[in-house]
């Protein structure tokens, strides 16, 4: 018995070290946050980014990051702000050569070993950005004063391959502008979330909830979180964001950059409402594939469906206006004045009542406003003659009805702001095609990642 006590108080004893050991292994895995932004703004006291880097300082320092931070350089009050959330006197300017430091000082510290397996690394991007150029994989963010005034977010992805080849687990979340061309720099091994599509601009954060939320909510909860939110098309590097990325981003940018297409002067030739014909009956086809037939008749996809259609018609009588004004804005010689006749009408929003014109006051001239005033007289003059012409009022009506159904809200998104335009009808049934959107997006993402056999590194990193 005395012998099997003791053989039992060694095989204690081995299992208690082993134990701690792995308990020690656990608990001495970094996290390591490298949060970078904040430029690009005009000159000032403050940045639009000062408030989302304090939120970040705040829940990074209450979940046990250890941070570098990189933010504007150009603007006191933010900078002082900034620095202070995250207990950090001398903030570092982020600029070309502290972003080409800070990455190098990444890869010296996983060749050190300082950086080591099952390491967290996040790297969090909150500034201006710019479409991607060329044969980038990502695209440039606006970083403090250098000869381009941007820096180059292809330079992590040489950092990520190093440290996922090391075991380190990374994610990048980039909150800019433009930032799906991001999405490339993601992996079976490394996570990438983005605010928003590789062409369109990014107005709000939808990842509010990261700095929210319980600690313990993974990346892709957040992300999900996020994309049920009003405003943006948010992004994920998963298999299942991926596919439904590539399905609907396409779409979805037409109702809203194909606006500033049909109100110029000359029609585009990919103006064609086909594409969006071709690319609905593709996200038809992928549904009905990938989750059954059940789908394209749910409620979800036929109230998608609906909007989509809607939004078709409204956009074909947009392009027929469209193309109608420009028949008469192509005029010359027709018509009875003639070229100083479509002159007028190139010219229609001035009143025939007022002669100020931008600032000019044409009852007390100056030398430099003589000729403006010349004309604006002369402008009046022609107006009187054709207030009644028949054809003239044909043509004023039409430009005001592509009006009502084309003008666009100065707006954040969904929420118009005070004191502008309220949306016309194509933009309204744009935005409708963009709520009925998120509602299948998101169903479609749960069943697609129910059936997901590959590593999502998203779903696994917790912030």
């Amino acid at each position: 018995m005395r012998v099997l006590t003791i053989l039992n108080t060694r095989w204690s004893a081995a299992l208690i070290t082993v134990l701690l050991s792995a308990s020690s292994a656990h608990a001495e895995a970094g996290k390591y946050l490298y949060a970078i932004g904040g430029s690009g703004d005009p000159p000032g006291d403050t940045t639009i980014f000062d408030d989302e880097f304090v939120d970040l300082a705040k829940a990074a320092k209450a979940r046990g990051w250890k941070s570098t931070v990189l933010f504007d350089g150009g603007h006191k009050e933010g900078q002082q702000k900034v620095g202070a959330a995250f207990g950090i006197k001398a903030l570092a300017t982020f600029n070309k050569d502290s972003y080409s430091s800070m990455l190098n000082g990444i890869q010296a510290d996983v060749d050190s070993g300082k950086l080591k397996k099952g390491d967290q690394v996040f790297l969090w991007i909150n500034t201006h950005g710019l479409e991607k150029f060329g044969s980038q994989r990502s695209h440039d963010i606006s970083c403090h004063k250098n000869e381009i005034g941007t820096c180059d977010l292809d330079l992590i992805d040489e950092v990520i391959l190093k440290m996922e080849s090391k075991g380190i687990r990374v994610a990048v979340m980039d909150l800019s502008c433009y930032s799906g061309s991001t999405l490339n720099l993601g992996s079976t091994k490394t996570c990438v979330l983005t605010s928003t599509s590789d062409q369109y601009p990014a107005y709000t954060n939808p990842f509010e909830q990261l700095t929210l939320s319980r600690p313990g909510a993974s990346l892709e909860e957040i992300f999900l979180r996020g994309a049920d939110a009003k405003g943006g098309y948010p992004q994920i590097s998963t298999r299942a964001g991926k596919q439904l990325n590539y399905l609907f981003a396409p779409l979805l940018l037409k109702p809203d950059s194909s606006l500033d297409k049909i109100r110029s002067e000359s029609v585009c030739a990919d103006c064609s409402n086909r594409s969006i014909y071709n690319r609905h009956r593709e996200i038809f086809q992928f549904t009905q594939e990938a989750v059954g037939t059940r789908w394209v008749r749910s409620v979800l996809f036929q109230e998608f469906s609906s909007a989509l259609k809607k939004y078709e018609r409204e956009y074909k009588k947009a392009l027929q206006m469209r193309r109608k004004l420009n028949e008469y804005d192509s005029r010359t010689e027709d018509g009875p004045l003639g070229k100083t006749y479509w002159f007028l009408i190139a010219r229609r929003d001035i009143s025939n009542t007022s002669l100020k014109l931008g600032g000019y006051d044409c009852e007390k001239p100056g030398v430099d406003q003589m000729q403006i005033c010349a004309r604006a007289s002369e402008l009046e003059r022609l107006a009187k003659l054709l207030q009644n012409n028949p054809e003239f009022r044909a043509y004023l009506k039409l430009q005001e009805e592509f009006d009502r159904q084309t003008k666009i809200s100065e707006k954040l998104w969904d929420k118009p702001v005070k004191g502008y335009w309220t949306s016309g009808t194509l933009e309204r049934a744009a935005r409708k095609v963009r709520k009925e959107y998120r509602a299948l997006y998101l169903e479609l993402y749960r069943q697609l990642s129910k059936t997901s056999s590959e590593p999502e590194p998203c779903r696994e990193y917790i912030f």
